[in-house]
């Protein structure tokens, strides 16, 4: 009673003021709250955020609060982006499936409310006219990026709000053939942008640094078989990159010569042929640190110069994708 008796004795316009302060911190707490928790994958693709059109895929939404009176009640709605870039040939796409869904406390085991897309799939528009102001900018399918957006309701006690969430941007292939590039393109991405809502990231890509490059390969190979990259593995690729170097630090790798310089084949080929190689038939060698792997030529010789006859190494191919040569004395 006494709270009361001071909240009425404040101004009526520092009450109004508080109110509505109050209620902007609310909204702002309950739109930062909706996410999306799982990124859009499907079942046997090469990572997640590659998606092939009418193959189906999976994303996972949630409300990171709890609201037992709004249980089922949510109606969450799935779209495509909602403004496109104006580049000409740029696809555009349908989502198909069970596009809504409720956001549910039974599927959560973690707080909050979840609501989880299992079946969705898409579907290219028939193209249209180029229309005015469409940008030339030539981007190939694997480079073109687009947003899965997820909308939902908050409605409680006279407060209402919409909620927006949406994925990072993803690569939507037609053929299985183009998710080498497409998985290519997610990394660079990730590893480079600011912007996480950039479409257009691939109409001018920045280039990475060695320090930023060489860490991403060695994700790639903790992720994929729980063992990264050494120092001297990863000299050994900084080597076949820029040549000899006193310090790799400020060299730098541009997108073309990552994955669209053929000599013969992208770095990025022959890299992934060797991962997708270890991955499959050697893993627990690798995972044991008994393959050197990364070895020049060179540096091969100089290893097994001195060393006892049976010695051995295992060295990976620079010029067969995903091959590896046993070398010995």
């Amino acid at each position: 009673a006494g709270r009361k008796s001071v909240l009425r004795k404040w101004p009526t316009r520092l009450r109004n003021r508080t109110a509505e302060e109050s209620r902007y911190c609310t909204e702002r707490l309950l739109k930062s709250s909706f996410v999306v928790e799982t990124q859009p994958s499907m079942p046997q693709g090469k990572g997640p955020l590659v998606l092939r059109t009418n193959v189906q895929f999976s994303v996972k939404t949630r409300l990171l609060v709890k609201f037992p009176e709004l249980n089922h009640s949510m109606k969450v709605v799935v779209s495509m982006e909602r403004e496109t870039p104006h580049i000409k040939g740029y696809r555009r796409f349908n989502v198909l499936g069970t596009i809504t869904k409720a956001l549910n406390m039974v599927e959560s085991q973690s707080g909050g409310m979840v609501a989880d897309f299992r079946h969705l799939n898409l579907k290219e528009q028939k193209s249209g006219g180029s229309g005015k102001g469409v940008s030339d900018i030539p981007l190939s399918v694997t480079e073109e990026l687009h947003v899965i957006c997820f909308d939902t309701v908050f409605e409680l006690k006279g407060l209402s709000v919409g909620l927006q969430a949406s994925s990072l941007p993803v690569v939507i292939i037609s053929n299985s053939s183009q998710q080498q590039s497409a998985w290519a393109s997610i990394l660079w991405f990730n590893m480079l942008s600011q912007d996480t809502k950039d479409l257009m990231f691939f109409a001018n890509s920045p280039a990475a640094t060695w320090p930023q490059f060489g860490e991403m390969w060695s994700w790639q190979f903790l992720s994929a078989t729980k063992r990264g990259l050494n120092d001297a593995q990863l000299e050994m690729i900084a080597h076949r990159l820029f040549g000899n170097q006193m310090n790799y630090d400020t060299c730098t790798v541009a997108w073309s010569k990552f994955s669209k310089e053929y000599t013969p084949d992208t770095f990025w080929v022959w890299f992934d042929g060797i991962l997708v190689m270890v991955k499959t038939f050697l893993e627990d060698l690798w995972r044991e640190g008994l393959i050197m792997g990364f070895v020049s030529k060179g540096k091969e010789k100089s290893l097994l110069k001195k060393k006892q006859s049976g010695t051995f190494l295992l060295r990976f191919s620079e010029s067969v994708i995903g091959g590896i040569t046993f070398s010995w004395v």
